[in-house]
């Protein structure tokens, strides 16, 4: 029997929601053209062509003033992705957390990251630690999948820099994976 993983299945979940958003958007503003049109059809028959007149003035001033915001958004989307937000470097696939008292005054910390590179050529990973409690003794890297080289800016603060540098070419798709401990 095999279990269902709702992060092996994310990237679907995501575009099903997407989708039915935009056939929600869709559906709402057919239902809007549709009224729209009856109560035109309404006043043409009637002969109030003073009325059909301003309402179809006004649709045209909407439905340009819709395609304009429209486009300059979408626009503007692909010079903010471009610029301000490049691709992640790396997409996640697993991170387990482990945390073993020993005893009262001897806690150790691991962290294991499987995660597959978005892009060739990629030279290190970069992250950010917190130890909080007393006694910080250091972190060292004990499993990699590859040939990887790890660096720590150790200060007197909580928080501490680290970088796992690779010393093999990185290619898109390549899964990454090790452990620190503290």
């Amino acid at each position: 029997m095999s279990r269902y993983r709702i992060s092996e299945h994310k990237d679907e979940i995501i575009t099903h929601i997407i989708k039915n958003l935009i056939w929600l958007f869709v559906a709402s503003i057919v239902s809007v053209l549709c009224t729209i049109c009856t109560m035109l059809y309404k006043l043409i028959i009637s002969g109030n062509v003073d009325y059909y007149i301003i309402i179809l003035t006004a649709i045209s001033v909407l439905f340009s003033l819709c395609t304009f915001i429209f486009s300059y958004i979408c626009k503007r989307g692909k010079a903010n992705t471009e610029e301000a937000l490049p691709i992640p470097n790396f997409r996640i696939k697993k991170v387990e957390c482990e945390l073993l008292f020993e005893d009262r005054k001897n806690l150790v910390s691991s962290v294991t990251y499987e995660m597959i590179a978005n892009k060739d050529d990629i030279e290190y990973f970069e992250k950010e630690l917190m130890w909080t409690g007393k006694g910080y003794s250091g972190t060292v890297l004990k499993e990699t999948n590859g040939d990887y080289q790890f660096e720590i800016d150790d200060s007197n603060d909580a928080m501490h820099k680290y970088r796992i540098k690779f010393r093999n070419q990185i290619k898109c798709q390549d899964v990454i994976k090790f452990t620190l401990e503290t």
